[in-house]
């Protein structure tokens, strides 16, 4: 009996390739292994370590049955940087909520550009 039907997993981790945090290396996937994996499991299949692919990697993983990509760090640090642009751009009238609201539209952006290249714009209404 495999590991899924022994835990009645929802969904699964698998791994071909990809790590967790901001690769330092350019990560070798390996889609041949997503492809079996893909076909022995019938359940939904998560990518940890998803941050800093190309456009392509995502839309292939995608195509290929991965339902989940986690790509906090990358969006994380994506999101900080332009913040600290902006703010260090705005001078010496800093405050808190300049932050937050910076963040809140970073954020948004980031999750609509990702949402766009993993091909569910259409699920999310997001043009």
């Amino acid at each position: 009996m495999s590991l899924v039907k022994k835990t009645n997993a929802d969904a699964l981790a698998v791994s071909f390739g990809t790590v967790h945090g901001v690769y330092k290396t350019v990560p070798k996937l390996n889609f041949d292994r997503l492809k079996a994996l893909r076909e022995n499991i019938k359940q939904p299949l998560v990518v940890h370590g998803g941050s800093g692919l190309k456009t392509e990697e995502y839309q292939q993983m995608a195509q290929m049955g991965i339902t989940k990509i986690n790509f906090y760090s990358d969006m994380a640090n994506r999101v900080a940087r332009h913040i600290v642009s902006d703010l260090v751009q705005k001078g010496e009238d800093i405050y808190i909520q300049d932050w937050t609201d910076l963040q809140l539209k970073y954020v948004t952006d980031d999750l609509a550009q990702k949402i766009r290249v993993f091909g569910s714009a259409n699920m999310a209404n997001i043009s």
